[in-house]
């Protein structure tokens, strides 16, 4: 026969899953970050952008390494 009166280990000691899964949400996002900043984004910035109705023309620096790109759109 059970009792309504049982408890779980977790609420005797009063360490639920809420603290682990937050710990774990933790962890992952910290892992989210580390590849996001080990995958490599090109840093880069505008130096001249045209839009007309025909295509455009845009310009962008690398800001490493100094490259200039150019891209024509038709």
């Amino acid at each position: 026969m059970s009792s309504c009166n049982d408890h779980s280990s977790e609420a005797r000691t009063g360490h639920g899953t809420s603290s682990l899964s937050t710990g774990v949400r933790l962890l992952a996002t910290g892992l989210v970050l580390c590849a996001g900043l080990l995958a490599g984004c090109e840093r880069e910035e505008t130096l001249l952008e045209i839009e007309t109705p025909d295509g455009g023309v845009e310009v962008q620096r690398n800001i490493d390494s100094g490259k200039i790109d150019v891209e024509v759109e038709d």
